[in-house]
């Protein structure tokens, strides 16, 4: 997957810069697409915060996305579960953050096309992810 990756990202210096611009290869790749879907809403909706977070609810665990804006908290629709981890493992990939860490992680992913720069944290990346607009 992260030869996929690769391609819709851009170096400058040592950093990854994620361009928001929809390639031809996004097209054809549902994570990448969705990442950049998620991204851009934020950039437009001026979001200050969005929350990746599996929940365990009965009878499965179910993937929710929140975003705040101005102190306001509001749910998108909630994407099937079993895009989590795939989302996740695009994310700390972006960020430069090793997916399989434990503990607490932090990375930065900057964006163009629209520009824009995010922190990545987490406390535990296979329930909660966090990406606040710096």
């Amino acid at each position: 997957m992260r030869d996929t990756l690769l391609n819709v990202m851009s170096y400058q210096s040592n950093d990854i810069v994620l361009d928001l611009r929809q390639s031809e290869q996004e097209r054809e790749q549902s994570i990448p697409r969705f990442i950049g879907v998620i991204l851009r809403q934020a950039i437009r909706d001026s979001y200050e915060r969005v929350e990746l977070s599996l929940v365990e609810s009965l009878p499965e665990a179910t993937f929710h996305i929140s975003c705040s804006v101005k102190g306001r908290k509001y749910d998108m629709s909630p994407p099937p579960r079993h895009l989590f981890e795939p989302v996740v493992v695009a994310l700390c990939n972006y960020a430069s953050v090793p997916y399989y860490a434990k503990g607490s992680v932090e990375g930065k992913i900057e964006t163009v096309n629209p520009a824009s720069s995010w922190l990545l944290q987490s406390e535990d990346l296979r329930k909660h992810v966090v990406l606040s607009k710096t």
